[in-house]
């Protein structure tokens, strides 16, 4: 017999009560089990009970955190089992972001996408390329053919969302914001965007780009359409596609012939759209995608629940990831960062270097404080922009793919931490004397054939990640070889006072569960320092030192 363990939501409100699904594959007898939940390497909670056939329920009761990752360890029948769960007193500072593409009439009645979904813990999830038309998106008929001429149902868009919401997970409708199809175009030419020679942009031969100026109707129209969407479907926000270009054109309307540049409407718009749906007493979730990072700037102050960057050349690096995650942290401090960053190996490569290329990824996402879009229902990763034709990953990665997640969410409170900042550059080596890594060639701009050093700190707390791209190239859409381990590594790091607690957290060691420390002090002629050791680092391998707040305050006095 198998089990499999994991949380009915895909995230906890404080005061909301947690609770476990554990499933049996096919029918059983009652079975003991054990389930421990874990903050950081101290249980807090134990609780035992039998199994009650193939779906039983586990309450932990009602947990207050602000926000606090939590690991869970299982035994079942012989059988050890992993999850997580985090708790936060507000779902906005998480956007954890994943995808369905799957709607015909065959998707109305399973349930394994989404379900997959919460098993990853997505609090968001787009639906990609669910609407009738570009420019008329709810679906006139039950069921109906896409303009990319896919039989699709609309009772398996409306299954999903619900099974989103009893997941706790948010729905949001794609809607690309200024394309419509071209028969559209034909009946409001005088709406379009057009380049310099004057003819309308044109987009995979099957829409045409309109104008976003706001005395043109195109702009009330898809407003309109967003607005329907929601109220319609019960969609739970709108994720405001672009293709990146064009970024200006000319209109000619009513007579009128004059420049438009897009990045001067965007962030307008954005901030009219939420003020329609509020008026109608709806709090929608948006999400604005800036493909090759443009025009973060330009709509940071705009309404938006996150800032979606889609990553393409120039930004070739894996260091390249975390500069886009810091520089719109700069412009919109409040938002969460994510990056939809596909995982092209998986076409230019053999799968297993696609896997490792993936890990990587999602790691230097992470360590920078991010989120990554690259997952999906039905075991889906993407490889480019057209979601519908995403891959599938093989069932022993969907396996270590699930056990990242969880990890990532265990360590949601470090990770997500809002108040660290990355000193990287500035702390360590040259004359920086703050962090000192001894052991492997290392770099805060990660240099191929070292370790990516990204260090992150506030007064409470000190977070070291190592990234091991000996035997890699520094890009992040490349295929990657299985890292040779790099190590022992020693750290050396200035700090005023003792910390609490030393840890270590890797994805890959002790199931993802904090490893305490050992650490020495010693005074010297630039202060006091804090020594530890790793024996090796695989791919992922992160150092923590926190700071009693009592000591916090008593430094402070």
């Amino acid at each position: 017999m198998k089990y499999d363990l994991f949380p009915q939501r895909a995230q906890y409100r404080s005061g909301e009560p947690v609770t476990l699904l554990l499933e049996a594959q096919g029918a059983s007898e009652a079975e003991e089990y054990c389930v421990t939940v874990y903050r950081d390497r101290k249980e807090v909670q134990c609780v035992k009970g039998f199994t009650t056939g193939m779906e039983t329920v586990v309450e932990l009761g009602v947990y207050q955190e602000r926000l606090q990752g939590f690991g869970v360890k299982a035994v079942v029948a012989g059988e050890r089992l992993y999850t997580a769960f985090d708790v936060v007193d507000s779902s906005q500072n998480t956007f954890r972001y994943g995808f369905v593409s799957d709607f015909a009439v065959t998707d109305e009645q399973k349930i394994e996408d989404i379900t997959g979904l919460n098993k990853l813990h997505m609090t968001h999830v787009q639906f990609y390329d669910w609407m009738y038309r570009h420019e008329e998106l709810v679906p006139p008929t039950d069921h109906f053919t896409d303009l990319m001429g896919r039989a699709l149902s609309k009772k398996a868009v409306q299954e999903k969302i619900k099974r989103c919401h009893a997941h706790g997970m948010k729905a949001i409708a794609y809607g690309a914001v200024y394309a419509a199809s071209w028969p559209f175009y034909e009946r409001h030419p005088d709406w379009a965007l057009c380049s310099g020679t004057g003819k309308a942009y044109d987009f995979i031969g099957k829409l045409k780009i309109m104008s976003m100026a706001k005395d043109i109707p195109w702009r009330a129209h898809i407003t309109g359409q967003y607005l329907n969407a929601v109220n319609a479907l019960s969609f739970d926000g709108i994720h405001i596609d672009t293709y990146g270009c064009p970024k200006w054109g000319k209109t000619d309307y009513n007579g009128e012939e004059r420049e438009e540049y897009l990045q001067d409407e965007f962030g307008g718009f954005v901030s009219e759209l939420r003020a329609d749906f509020e008026a109608e007493g709806i709090d929608p979730t948006l999400v604005f995608n800036h493909v090759g990072n443009w025009p973060v700037k330009d709509t940071a102050g705009s309404p938006l629940d996150a800032t979606y960057i889609e990553v393409w050349e120039p930004y070739s690096r894996l260091a390249d990831l975390g500069n886009i995650i810091e520089e719109a942290l700069v412009f919109a401090p409040q938002r969460p960062v994510v990056l939809a960053a596909y995982i092209r190996p998986y076409l230019t490569g053999p799968v297993e270097e696609a896997q490792w290329a993936a890990l990587l990824v999602m790691a230097a996402v992470v360590s920078h404080g991010g989120y990554h879009l690259a997952l999906g229902g039905y075991d889906a990763i993407l490889t480019q922009a057209y979601y519908v034709d995403y891959t599938k990953m093989n069932p022993e990665f969907v396996t270590l793919i699930r056990r990242y997640c969880d990890y990532m969410v265990q360590h949601s409170h470090i990770f997500y931490d809002r108040s660290l900042i990355n000193v990287s550059k500035t702390h360590m080596s040259g004359d920086n004397y703050e962090y000192k890594i001894t052991g492997a060639e290392v770099s805060a701009f990660g240099i191929a054939g070292r370790l990516y050093v990204i260090a992150r700190e506030s007064r409470q707390r000190k977070v070291i990640s190592l990234l091991n791209l000996y035997g890699n190239d520094d890009r992040w859409d490349t295929p990657k070889k299985q890292p040779t381990p790099v190590g022992p590594i020693e750290l050396e790091i200035a700090v005023l006072r003792e910390p609490g607690r030393v840890f270590s957290i890797a994805p890959n060691e002790n199931e993802g569960f904090a490893v305490p420390v050992a650490y020495s002090l010693a005074e010297r002629e630039q202060g006091l320092f804090l020594s530890c050791r790793l024996e090796a680092v695989t791919l992922w391998s992160t150092v923590v030192l926190e700071f009693d707040d009592e000591q916090e305050r008593r430094s402070d006095a």
